[in-house]
Formats: structure tokens, C-alpha cells, sequence
């Protein structure tokens, strides 16, 4: 179903293809056990989200020329702006940050 990620010890992520969707739709599962610290839980958890940064950045320079913390940026101060807002939405649509959290294991 999925692989693991991380080597994290008490933290297992996977990263999970959705079915019949485009191809960067991706579901990251997050399962810790019942004695990992809360550090250890919130590393992992920026991990993931700085994971979708990176994908986000890569596909929004490929694209448009710009990486996607830029577009965010410029599109947060110039909210009328409706290029910028497309070319985030864009971005947010074809990769959603979709992080799912387990019950603990253990």
C-alpha cells in the first residue's frame, strides 16, 4: 500500500498513492507509538509539511518561473491579484497537503 519514509524509532510515515487521481496526489500517513516524545512527534510532523514545501517549490519554479513560497507571499500582499491567486491555487491544487495521523501503535 505504501513505504516507509522516515527512520524514525517509535514513528512510522508512509506515503500512500490515491487511486485513480493525478499522479502527485499523495496521502501521508503518520503513526507513532505510545512512548514517542512530543519533539520526536513534532519533528516528524515538520518533516512532512517541509516534504510538501519542497514539492510545492519545485513544481511552481518548473511552471512559473517563481517557487511557490514566493507566489504565497506575493499573493498574501496583493490580494486582488487574481494571476497570483490562480497560480497558487494551482499549485495547492495539485499538491494538496493531506498528512493523516494513526491511532498509536503499541
Amino acid at each position: 500500500m505504501g513505504r516507509h519514509l522516515l527512520n524514525v524509532p517509535g514513528v512510522r510515515v508512509k506515503r500512500i498513492l490515491i487511486p485513480q487521481t493525478i499522479p502527485t496526489r499523495r496521502l501521508f500517513l503518520s503513526e507513532s507509538d505510545r512512548g514517542t516524545s512530543y519533539g520526536t512527534y513534532i519533528a516528524v510532523q515538520n518533516e512532512l509539511v517541509g516534504a510538501y514545501s519542497v514539492l510545492r517549490n519545485r513544481l511552481s519554479k518548473k511552471l512559473y518561473g517563481r517557487s511557490f513560497d514566493e507566489l504565497s507571499k506575493d499573493s498574501d500582499n496583493d490580494p486582488n491579484n487574481e494571476s497570483l491567486k490562480a497560480k497558487v491555487d494551482d499549485i495547492k491544487k495539485k499538491y494538496p497537503q493531506i498528512i493523516s495521523e494513526a491511532e498509536p501503535f503499541k
